[in-house]
């Protein structure tokens, strides 16, 4: 764990024994290590090794074979229709990330963090790879200092009074631009951590998303594109109308208002107005 060789002779005889019981916590591969007569399981490093318990939740999600699940619920979508549906989610959780620190981002911004978000894991993480993240969703960088922070900083809970870090773990004082030096170690709060709940709420999200959120944008698309190849049949219409029609419909539970009507689609007649509705109702609120 430091490695620093303590001047001990190595162990001569014994059965090897594994450093973590893998009947109770989830190991990584195995490695011998011949000094200690110890079998290292450790799913890190010393540097870097999260611990996972073994929870009937995440047993359960093992034996639920979710990868079978998954094949069964979108395994026969086509390959366009399915890239569609989690193009919108990615910008949907892009905008829902800057939405959790309170901003709302320009449209081209969000895209951008959509997209380091859609390459990230492709390549092996290094620190090259961050970096290169960071210039995808960061593009002018006239105003931005790229690359490593030289200060610290401070993630997590803060107060709803004056907004001021209000961290439980760590020693600290306040630094003159409204910053957090910490003043002791805290290392080994994050190196071998216990991993658990994140395990299980990453699971959970994983077969929420499969099985649910994913399937259910992948129904939207293609009702969506029925609502549209019903449009074009009877209208000559823009896309642009025609996806807002769309929407003003989705809007009002299949029905258009009585503004909408009156200004932007107040060349329909009533019997159009009626199909239009109709339509929608079948397709969408069946």
């Amino acid at each position: 764990m430091t490695d620093e060789k303590l001047d001990v002779k190595d162990a001569q005889s014994g059965n090897y024994v594994e450093a973590i019981d893998p009947d109770i916590q989830y190991p990584g591969p195995r490695e011998r290590s011949q000094r200690h007569r110890v079998w290292d399981n450790l799913p890190g490093n010393r540097d870097f090794c999260p611990l996972i318990h073994r929870t009937e939740k995440l047993e359960r999600f093992s034996a639920d074979e979710l990868e079978k699940k998954v094949k069964d619920t979108i395994g026969k979508v086509h390959p366009g229709l399915l890239s569609r549906a989690a193009a919108f989610l990615l910008l949907k959780d892009s905008k829902a990330s800057y939405a959790i620190e309170g901003g709302i981002p320009p449209e081209n911004r969000a895209e951008r963090w959509g997209k380091a978000i859609g390459q990230a894991g492709q390549k092996d993480l290094s620190m090259e790879e961050l970096l290169r993240l960071q210039k995808i969703v960061i593009e002018d960088r006239r105003f931005v200092e790229m690359g490593w922070r030289k200060e610290g900083g401070f993630v997590g809970l803060h107060s709803r009074v004056d907004g001021k870090p209000v961290p439980d773990h760590i020693e600290w004082e306040a630094t003159s631009d409204g910053n957090v030096n910490v003043l002791n170690q805290t290392i080994d709060l994050y190196r071998y951590f216990d991993a658990t709940k994140q395990a299980e709420f990453l699971y959970k999200c994983v077969e929420e998303t499969v099985l649910k959120t994913l399937p259910e944008e992948v129904q939207y698309l293609e009702n969506h594109d029925k609502m549209r190849k019903f449009i074009q049949e009877n209208f000559d219409m823009p896309d642009k109308e025609m996806e807002n029609l769309i929407g003003f419909l989705r809007q009002n539970d299949g029905k258009l208002s009585k503004r909408v009507l009156n200004k932007e689609f107040k060349a329909l007649s009533d019997t159009e107005v009626r199909k239009l509705e109709a339509k929608y109702q079948k397709i969408f609120l069946k």
